[in-house]
């Protein structure tokens, strides 16, 4: 089966290059596309199986981190992505994509602010996956990624009815940090929505799919790579 991945990029997004090479390693066939053409022609979204959001500082952070971008999104193909999901279409969002999904609501009660020190981080970060039916990350116990954010601390909302120990009661807690490096509640570095299929991560994995790319060429748990290949391989055997 031919697995298609749409890869949404705009004004200030900059790893789309980067994530698009990770499917195709792992692979799927990567398409690069606009916002802005997205907008024009939302049925392109039918076309794919696999959605991807990558990092970067989409609109220059205006408003907050992926807040345009997201109600961009949600304006003109809001109604496209719940179908997306609905069929059963893995989606991530990386860094600034997972800030995206976050201001989107598709997570619930989540968000995630400024980093605890007030500082921008670019740093390796070793980490660790939780119990979980993340389709994203089966098969994973451990892997190290960079990080690079000034605004990735995961926060739980106020008067939110969900707690730590909800979220991994319900297996949305499926990866966490083995040391805090921003703050976040409960080391959380990711999360996935109630399916499964939805995975945001603050991590880069696309900058980690070689061996080469790791610091002393060192890699520490699972290559970056695999997160791109269960999804594809999922795909595959759902033949969504």
């Amino acid at each position: 089966m031919d697995v298609k991945v749409l890869i949404i990029t705009g004004d200030g997004v900059n790893c789309e290059h980067e994530t698009a090479r990770a499917f195709n390693m792992a692979g799927a066939n990567a398409d690069i596309v606009h916002i802005n053409q997205l907008v024009d022609q939302p049925n392109i979204l039918e076309s794919y199986q696999i959605l991807a959001l990558p990092g970067g500082f989409s609109f220059g952070d205006e408003l907050g981190s992926g807040k345009i971008f997201s109600l961009k999104l949600k304006e003109y193909i809001g109604q496209k992505l719940k179908e997306f999901v609905a069929k059963g279409g893995p989606i991530i969002g990386i860094c600034n994509g997972f800030q995206v999904l976050t201001k989107l609501g598709v997570f619930g009660d989540f968000g995630l602010a400024q980093n605890s020190h007030g500082k921008f981080i670019d740093k390796w970060v070793q980490l660790e996956v939780e119990e979980g039916h993340c389709i994203w990350l089966k098969g994973i116990s451990s892997m190290k990624l960079p990080i690079r954010h000034g605004e990735g601390r995961f926060v739980i909302n106020e008067n939110s009815d969900w707690n730590l120990d909800k979220l991994k009661t319900k297996q949305r807690k499926v990866l966490t940090y083995k040391e805090n490096p921003n703050g976040s509640v409960g080391d959380i570095a990711g999360i996935c929505d109630e399916t499964g299929l939805v995975f945001g991560l603050m991590p880069h994995p696309e900058a980690a799919i070689k061996e080469i790319l790791y610091p002393g060429s060192v890699v520490e748990g699972s290559l970056g790579l695999s997160i791109f290949k269960n999804a594809v391989d999922y795909c595959r055997t759902q033949e969504v």
